[in-house]
């Protein structure tokens, strides 16, 4: 079969633990016309995983940053001629309906956010349907609604590969936040994004995780919370001068962030208050 879309997804080393079960939930999809697409940027046994898998895939090993290698991804789905792509991160899971209905929905809209559940490392269930918590189905994402934090991960999207008619490289290519940079500059070309609570993504919690989404808020994802929105806020300056001012703001943070009294009382500050199911980079804000 001439498969025309994929489920793309990036592995690396470390995410052996977690790389089985998302193959089994491929597996498992009630529709399974699709490739799947792996960009493989340091794992040394991948072949040992898929020996068995009956899935197509196609393996495409690459020695670069995680921004430059997503980047690569995208370009590689536009040069082969692929018409949808459902994104997934190799440490997560997808529910058995995910393909059936993202490519469903995909016919009437430019991309799509799905919902998900949050799960730990060993695929217990912590939080379900996640983002439906705050977000009424079919719910419209524009530049605006993304401009001070992201829902929009490379797990929890599917798109049309028509969308992607810029050049996705960064500015930075030592970027933390990839996904939040390329759907901000999709968004841009005022493409239609929906949000969709009935279709799922297990989304794993694990201490290698770059935004836990848990409720507490520790020192190290303050400071690095702060340094992803200063990256990503400088790719956009020049675009805007709301991007230049948040960067300004931000800056300011960094420095104050090098007291530990500081610190302490942001953390007070945050916590008072009481955001619920906060989405990623939610809970770095200026106060």
């Amino acid at each position: 079969m001439n498969h025309k879309n994929a489920v793309a997804t990036v592995v690396y080393k470390g995410v052996q633990p977690y790389f089985v079960p998302f193959l089994k939930s491929l597996e498992r999809q009630s529709d399974k016309n699709f490739q799947l697409v792996i960009f493989n940027n340091g794992l040394n046994d991948l072949e040992s995983f898929l020996v068995n898998t009956p899935l197509k895939c196609k393996v495409i090993n690459i020695f670069e940053k995680p921004s430059v290698t997503r980047y690569k991804l995208i370009q590689f789905l536009k040069d082969h001629n692929f018409k949808k792509v459902i994104f997934s991160d190799s440490d997560d899971e997808l529910h058995k309906e995910r393909v059936k209905l993202s490519l469903k929905e995909l016919d009437t809209s430019d991309i799509i956010v799905n919902n998900f559940d949050t799960i730990d490392e060993k695929g217990n269930l912590i939080v379900s349907n996640y983002l439906s918590k705050r977000l009424k189905n079919k719910f419209v994402i524009k530049e605006d609604f993304i401009r001070d934090f992201n829902i929009m991960g490379l797990s929890n999207t599917a798109a049309n590969i028509s969308v992607f008619t810029d050049s996705y490289l960064p500015l930075n290519t030592s970027l933390k936040a990839y996904d939040w940079y390329l759907w901000t500059k999709v968004l841009q070309k005022k493409k239609n994004i929906v949000f969709l609570s009935n279709i799922k993504t297990f989304y794993r919690l694990h201490d290698n995780n770059f935004s836990s989404l848990r409720n507490t808020l520790s020192e190290k994802e303050i400071i690095n919370g702060i340094n992803v929105k200063i990256q990503h806020y400088n790719e956009f300056k020049n675009y805007s001068n709301i991007y230049h001012d948040l960067e300004k703001k931000l800056l300011i943070m960094r420095n104050l962030s090098k007291k530990s009294s500081w610190i302490s009382d942001y953390k007070k500050k945050i916590a008072a208050m009481n955001i619920s199911f906060p989405f990623w980079w939610e809970k770095i804000k200026v106060v």
